[in-house]
């Protein structure tokens, strides 16, 4: 069976939610994956809930499915309406500087991978809010087992147009996230075949 993963990202409209699921599926695109990304929640208002799965794997994608094996929680509330989605062998990652995620939430089998981004970022100066999005992603990409090298290359074409040092700031941010996962969590990801030739990204 060829291997695949789903996950999804739950936050607030205005988190930033969409550039973070962006990277991630142009990611797995270019290093030959198959995508269906799906957004079955999208808020017109700033603050409200939204929710994206991506679903990728090394054959062709119909649907998006309906389980998830790891969870990005942006807020509280992505985490309390969630975590139980998630199957064992997964994982919850989630901002622990600012937010819980309750033992009653975490299915058997499944990690809560708390992200303290504070201490994690606490070397790279003022960071805007929204960077804890970068962060996470870093920390995913180590756990699922992908090229952190092509999502760079990625994050460096998503800010071109803002500069050397925009692009530089969240380099760092992305790598960040992404040692503290090499350090200290569980990976999550398959033998990977990834076959480089550019996939369409389905929604």
């Amino acid at each position: 069976m060829a291997n695949e993963i789903t996950v999804g990202i739950a936050g607030a409209a205005g988190d930033g939610l969409d550039k973070t699921g962006d990277t991630l599926a142009r990611t797995a695109a270019r290093l030959g994956l198959h995508v269906f990304a799906y957004n079955s929640y999208q808020s017109l208002i700033r603050g409200g809930h939204t929710w994206l799965r991506l679903r990728m794997g090394e054959e062709t994608i119909g649907c998006h499915g309906d389980h998830l094996n790891v969870l990005i929680a942006l807020n509280q509330d992505g985490i309390e309406r969630h975590a139980r989605e998630v199957e064992p062998g997964g994982a919850i990652l989630f901002n622990s500087s600012r937010l819980r995620c309750d033992s009653s939430l975490v299915p058997p089998g499944v990690q809560a991978a708390g992200l303290p981004i504070r201490e994690i970022t606490q070397d790279l100066g003022s960071l805007l809010p929204v960077m804890q999005n970068t962060v996470a992603l870093g920390a995913l990409v180590r756990l699922i087992g992908f090229d952190a090298g092509v999502a760079e290359e990625l994050i460096a074409e998503t800010f071109r147009h803002k500069g050397a040092q925009v692009i530089e700031q969240n380099v760092k941010v992305f790598r960040a996230g992404h040692d503290y996962a090499a350090r200290e969590l569980k990976g999550a990801g398959r033998a990977w075949a990834f076959s480089r030739k550019r996939r369409p990204i389905f929604t």
